[in-house]
């Protein structure tokens, strides 16, 4: 039987799916998809961020707002700190480019990519352009066999570029936000909470970004564009399009219906979509209703298989708390709670990359100290080690939820919100919900284990270059469609 987001099992996590549903309503009735602002279709550009502001604004989720000048900051650092990886001059002529994921991941003790990993050394891609952040990034996912310049500064360079714009776009600006603060108004009791200055940045710094990238995205001579997570905010997607590359996004994360960036109710045509979204397994490819034009096949993920491969012995009676830094501080005080219930079990708790462990140490020393069971993973500790140590995991919605689902974990869901993400998996019996700690400790030792893990991450398939020119042979295939 279906489980009701909105019924008795799922307390108050309901309000999730009714707040995004209710914003696509107002995305539908104001036509906010074609709306532009100096010619940037700017409402795929804060779509993600209104959401989020609007859950923390209505209390449903604990996201800690970033002040707009330290966003800003973020953006411009690296242009003093990595100037000499600038892409330009693009060093020769290229068959690819790949923008990994910005987040590297801790895995035998080393920080790397393991959404990217699996392009960058795929040789029937022909030369390949890597654009990494940072430096320590470069360091991290370098490949012999490819070339890699630095993202960061063509980042910089654009919102240095864009601060003086501002202005010009605040006018522009301030109608479209007007028409927002109405709609919300009246749907949720309260304003839009994005300020004109924040839209107006993102606007420009993805205008700035566009231009930027477009120069030395066609100096490169490159057919496609390899991206994973947030790229197409700052240009770089539309920038090849612009060039006629073919944009293939990389699945780095959950998709679910609840997923601002992916899910589109009817599947309507999105600016800056990509082209093709290569997918960990065949669940993702209808787990939302991903925008019109975008293709999906299943590459499978490397990184799961590797570990599958790899699994040595579990320890009985450990619980991994995998935590999200929305809910992290409700997680955490039902892990203590837990922990007490269930003295014969060990839990340990993994702070989410953008939280802070010793925070959470904070909150046990105010509170008298923490159960003798329980500890903060360390910062040298990775998911996927830990994952790989585990026996139950414990979360509310998160990519390493499924991960350790397909590695054989049982996995226990607490019903806070944002619990609606895991629905699908708790609905086919892979995991299970807690609607509070009393029932989640009577649920360690029966939690279910995921039937059938392939699904959600397939074993890699042997090209990437091989699925996408497949998926192109499908396409010229299709009849065309018949004229009314």
């Amino acid at each position: 039987m279906a489980t009701d987001p909105a019924g008795p099992d799922f307390p108050h996590a309901g309000q999730l799916a009714q707040l995004f549903g209710a914003l696509q309503a107002i995305e539908r009735e104001l036509g906010l998809l074609d709306r532009q602002v100096s010619g940037v279709n700017y409402w795929p550009l804060i779509r993600a961020v209104m959401l989020d502001n609007l859950s923390r604004r209505l209390g449903l989720l604990e996201l800690p707002a970033m002040p707009l000048p330290r966003r800003a900051m973020r953006q411009l650092a690296p242009a003093l700190t990595h100037r000499t990886h600038s892409p330009w001059p693009v060093p020769g002529r290229f068959d690819t480019v790949v923008a990994p994921f910005p987040r590297k991941h801790l895995r035998d003790g080393r920080r790397v990519d393991v959404i990217a990993e699996r392009a960058i050394s795929d040789t029937d891609l022909g030369r390949i352009l890597v654009l990494e952040w940072g430096d320590a990034a470069l360091v991290a996912s370098g490949e012999p066999a490819a070339v890699v310049r630095s993202a960061s500064y063509h980042r910089a360079l654009a919102g240095l570029r864009a601060a003086p714009r501002l202005a010009l776009l605040l006018g522009e600006v301030a109608a479209e936000r007007a028409k927002l603060d109405g709609a919300l108004w009246s749907a949720f009791g309260i304003g839009c909470p994005l300020s004109d200055a924040h839209i107006a940045l993102r606007v420009a710094f993805f205008a700035q970004g566009r231009e930027l990238a477009r120069r030395f995205l066609r100096a490169s001579g490159a057919g496609r564009l390899i991206f994973a997570g947030g790229h197409a905010v700052s240009g770089l997607v539309a920038a090849a399009r612009d060039c006629g590359m073919t944009t293939v996004e990389l699945q780095h994360g959950a998709i679910t219906r609840l997923h601002p960036v992916y899910h589109f109710d009817g599947r309507p045509r999105v600016p800056y979509a990509p082209d093709v979204l290569l997918t960990f397994g065949s669940f993702w490819q209808t787990a939302a209703d991903l925008p019109a034009g975008t293709r999906t096949a299943v590459v499978g993920s490397a990184n799961v298989s590797r570990m599958r491969a790899g699994q040595g012995a579990r320890a009985p009676g450990t619980v991994l708390v995998v935590s999200q830094r929305t809910i992290g501080p409700r997680l955490f005080a039902d892990a203590v709670a837990i922990a007490r219930e269930a003295p014969q079990w060990r839990f340990i708790f993994l702070a989410h990359p953008g939280e802070t462990a010793s925070d959470y140490r904070a909150v046990l020393a105010a509170a008298g100290g923490k159960p003798d069971n329980l500890r903060i993973a360390a910062p040298g500790e990775g998911i996927y080690d830990l994952i790989g140590s585990s026996e139950v995991q414990l979360g509310v919605y998160s990519t390493g939820l499924f991960e350790g689902m397909a590695l054989g974990l049982r996995t226990i869901v607490m019903a806070y919100p944002g619990a609606e993400h895991m629905l699908p998996a708790i609905e086919a019996g892979d995991a299970v919900l807690a609607r509070d700690s009393a029932e989640a400790a009577s649920l360690l030792a029966v939690a279910p284990r995921c039937a059938s893990p392939s699904k959600y991450y397939a074993e890699p398939v042997a090209s990437i270059a091989a699925t996408l020119a497949d998926l192109r042979g499908a396409a010229r295939r299709q009849p065309a469609p018949v004229e009314a």
